[in-house]
C-alpha cells in the first residue's frame, strides 16, 4: 500500500496589526477536534466561522456566551489551545506559536477580540468546506461529493 503525502493548506490574514498564519489540520486531527467543537460549542460553531470583523464579533457575542457557559474553565482553555494548536503569529519579527497558555497570555492579554478574530480564521482554514465557505474554486468539493 502506497502511503499518500498529505497536502495540508496554509492560509495568513492580517488581523489588527498582526499577521497569523494557520496549517490546517490533518483529517482525523480535523475531525476528532470537529467532534469536540460540535459536542461543546454547537450553535456559536457557525457563527464564529464566519465572523470578519468586529461587528460580526459583537453579532456572534450571544452565541459565544452561551456555547462558552457550557464549558468549565478548563475545558474552554483546552479548546482555545487545540484550535489554535497550528496557528503562529509574526510578533516584530520573531514567529510566536500559539499552541501553549504562555504564548496564548503573551500575544492575547488585553485584546480578547483579537482572539476571538484569530480563533474564527483557524476554524476558517480547517473547516471552510464543511461550512460552504471554499474561497478556491480549484479546492471546492468534485461532483461526487455535491448533491449528497
Amino acid at each position: 500500500m502506497s502511503k499518500i503525502a498529505p497536502t495540508l493548506k496554509t492560509e495568513h490574514v492580517d488581523i489588527d496589526g498582526a499577521r497569523y498564519e494557520t496549517t490546517q489540520f490533518p483529517a482525523m486531527r480535523a475531525y476528532g477536534l470537529l467532534t469536540k467543537l460540535v459536542k461543546h460549542i454547537g450553535p456559536a460553531l457557525g457563527m464564529i466561522s464566519q465572523m470578519e470583523d468586529k461587528s460580526d464579533l459583537m453579532l456572534a457575542a450571544p452565541a459565544i456566551g452561551m456555547a462558552l457557559g457550557n464549558l468549565t474553565e478548563q475545558e474552554a482553555q483546552k479548546l482555545l489551545l487545540d484550535i489554535l494548536a497550528c496557528t503562529t503569529v509574526d510578533n516584530a519579527g520573531t514567529l510566536v506559536y500559539l499552541s501553549s497558555t504562555d504564548a496564548i497570555n503573551g500575544f492575547f492579554s488585553g485584546k480578547l477580540g483579537t482572539m476571538f478574530k484569530v480563533v474564527a480564521h483557524a476554524l476558517k482554514v480547517n473547516y471552510a468546506d464543511f461550512f460552504g465557505d471554499s474561497s478556491d474554486p480549484a479546492e471546492t468539493p468534485g461532483p461526487a461529493s455535491q448533491g449528497a
